[in-house]
């Protein structure tokens, strides 16, 4: 039994592997709460996409030394796509963290669902952009009451970057 689940598990990833472009890239962004940078994944399967990023903010954690850390899902359509061109619409959900205080331990997240729309242009080597706009919550814990805060805003991250494709 455990043959064949290996079995098709293997078939399963070489399929997976074999329908599909892999794109790594290197971006930075901005958004309302810091500049960031960081590494995305992207899986192509036709003109879907499906994303995966960490990124860091570059003043909290380098110039504040306290680490801002921003996980990214994502899904991107192409409504145009040739050889060297990806145009279309995107929806992304963020999820940050960051410790205001140790000492005291307050702590702040935001969850956001953005849309927007991403342009890349290239063959294996790209350029890549991305602009999107969506709705957001904010949670802050105060370890001091035992409570949380939270509002709602609009947030905005726009970003730039450099991509391969294999």
């Amino acid at each position: 039994m455990k043959f064949f689940r290996n079995t098709l598990i293997i078939v399963a990833l070489h399929c997976s592997l074999a329908f599909g472009q892999n794109t790594i890239s290197y971006r930075v962004g901005l958004n309302r709460f810091d500049i960031f940078t960081g590494f995305q994944y992207q899986r192509a399967v036709q003109q879907f996409s499906f994303v995966g990023a960490f990124d860091f903010g570059i003043n909290r954690t380098i110039f504040q030394q306290r680490f801002f850390p921003k996980f990214a899902v994502g899904m991107k359509y192409d409504v145009i796509q040739n050889e060297k061109i990806n145009l279309g619409p995107m929806i992304k959900s963020n999820f940050f963290l960051l410790n205001y205080n140790r000492l005291l331990n307050q702590k702040s997240y935001w969850i956001d669902v953005l849309s927007g729309v991403h342009f890349d242009y290239g063959k294996r080597f790209k350029f890549v952009l991305e602009a999107v706009i969506g709705p957001a919550k904010q949670f802050d814990y105060f370890a001091s009451t035992g409570k949380y805060n939270s509002i709602f805003f609009v947030n905005y991250e726009s970003s730039i970057g450099l991509a391969y494709s294999f």
